[in-house]
């Protein structure tokens, strides 16, 4: 989604607001997708140093639990801070100031980006999720496997195999 700056690029206190759903079924990441648009609200502002955008953004994800591989459900929402300076300014090496070339910028990239890194690390469908059996792999929240718990002492390890 590509927005024009046009109108305030030149003009130091002025305002863009933008109220956006942007689609990001297509995104193909691992253990993460967005199956209905995220809603985006925000502005941009021409602070004389530059060009701010701020806003926040709320989306239902469906992700696969790191533990135990179910698809679940969770809603995101996150805050988002961008400063905007032009080609010809120095940006004095800040990694988080985005140069404009020209009077396009690509919001749905810039949303996107911060979408990512507002998720968590690791992601559970539930707090207390069990996971798998590491001998069976059955799905230990949907209740106990039949395999073998009890403990074995390394020391009689060759004796229990021929049980």
């Amino acid at each position: 989604m590509e927005i024009s700056l046009l109108p305030i690029v030149n003009a130091e206190g002025r305002e863009l607001a933008v109220s956006e759903n942007l689609d990001f079924s297509a995104k193909n990441e691992v253990g993460v997708s967005f199956p209905e648009p995220l809603s985006f609200t925000g502005k941009f502002v021409n602070t004389g140093n530059g060009i701010e955008l701020t806003g926040s953004g709320e989306v239902d994800a469906e992700f696969t639990c790191d533990r135990c591989g179910e698809v679940f459900e969770d809603k995101i929402t996150f805050e988002l801070e961008e400063w905007f300076i032009k080609a010809s300014e120095e940006t004095n090496g800040d990694p988080d100031t985005i140069v404009l070339e020209g009077d396009m910028v690509d919001l749905g990239e810039i949303v996107y980006r911060n979408l990512f890194m507002n998720l968590p690390m690791k992601v559970l469908c539930k707090e207390d999720c069990k996971g798998l059996c590491a001998k069976c792999g059955a799905n230990l929240n949907h209740g106990e496997c039949s395999c073998d718990k009890r403990e074995v002492n390394p020391a009689f390890a060759d004796l229990d195999k021929l049980l």
